[in-house]
């Protein structure tokens, strides 16, 4: 088969997304409606699906029951995009994880497969890199130590993609994004600008990450359907900051004085552990658990030349993302 493939047609594109209703999969769909595709969104919940664009055509189903969704698949899709799940962090919540993020996967291969799929696009994550405590420029060329995490989040992302790319019966690329940012984000970095926000962030993560904008993630994902060399990995990153200026950079922008307080992984680590234990009697999830600690202590940077190189990747200066991203959350009242 083609080792690189360019998706040139005059007729309408037609794509399926999965996890269209979360912070990536709506401006994927946005993007997608804006250069006139067709797109179909596989969606659970009917009152966050009632908030995507009118234009996008709702499928009310669950990649966990296939068997629900006959007869709902158009026959004709160019491309499935494969957003959808789980990024949970609690250990009480990894079997469901684990069906999410490896039936989930597989039930897609499945369908793509039957409905003769001309792409299927897998939405990945730096994770599958492994965890590193000391700081690492990351590449595709690198070794896949997330296999061996004991992180489930990590495993299964790991694990969901080597499913994916042992799919002989389908042109798949993957995608493998960083630290996701952006206007429409209400839960995941957002909840650390709130904390900057309202000067209640105990303690400065130790880490250090790529960190890219939602809307040039779904533009790289895109050009993986267009670009992409079937079988390949393509690292969508940004701009490589620590978190201490990453900080410093919003607390900056919102006119706050952030804490200087950087506790130790260590000491962060044992409070975890017994907020973890403390979990298994009042059955709440804690606000940090040993693997959270240990996804915001990982030392990393990312070389997306590849996917600037071959998808036509692009991303746009960070301070006016950081600039956009606080203008939404007060849009919204977050902050």
């Amino acid at each position: 088969m083609n080792t690189t493939n360019t998706k040139t047609t005059d007729k309408q594109l037609k794509a399926l997304v999965t996890g269209a209703t979360g912070f990536l999969g709506q401006h994927l769909c946005q993007q997608l409606l804006q250069q006139g595709w067709q797109v179909f969104a596989l969606c659970r919940n009917a009152a966050k699906a009632a908030a995507l664009p009118e234009d996008v055509h709702i499928i009310m189903g669950d990649i966990l029951s296939v068997d629900k969704l006959q007869g709902l698949i158009p026959d004709d899709l160019d491309v499935l995009f494969h957003t959808a799940a789980s990024t949970n962090t609690w250990f009480k919540n990894n079997a469901m994880q684990t069906e999410t993020n490896l039936l989930g996967t597989q039930n897609m291969l499945d369908i793509a497969v039957k409905h003769n799929v001309k792409r299927f696009v897998h939405i990945s994550s730096v994770v599958v890199f492994g965890i590193h405590t000391q700081l690492k420029n990351i590449e595709e060329t690198m070794q896949k130590a997330g296999a061996d995490s004991f992180i489930n989040y990590v495993r299964t992302k790991t694990a969901s993609e080597k499913q994916v790319l042992e799919c002989s019966k389908l042109d798949a690329v993957v995608v493998n994004p960083t630290h996701i940012i952006g206007p429409g984000d209400r839960h995941n970095w957002a909840r650390l600008i709130k904390m900057i926000a309202g000067q209640k962030l105990p303690s400065i993560p130790n880490g250090a990450g790529s960190f890219v904008d939602v809307r040039d993630v779904a533009a790289g994902i895109i050009g993986a359907y267009h670009h992409g060399a079937m079988g390949e990995n393509y690292l969508l990153g940004g701009t490589d900051l620590n978190f201490k200026q990453f900080v410093y950079k919003v607390a900056a922008k919102l006119n706050v004085k952030p804490t200087k307080l950087q506790l130790p992984t260590g000491l962060l680590m044992l409070l975890a552990r017994i907020k973890n234990l403390l979990s298994t009697v009042t059955n709440n999830e804690p606000d940090i658990t040993p693997e959270s600690v240990t996804l915001i202590s990982d030392l990393y940077g990312c070389d997306a030349s590849k996917a600037r190189k071959e998808l036509n990747y692009q991303t746009r200066d960070f301070e006016a993302t950081i600039d956009e991203t606080i203008a939404f959350l007060k849009d919204e009242n977050i902050i």
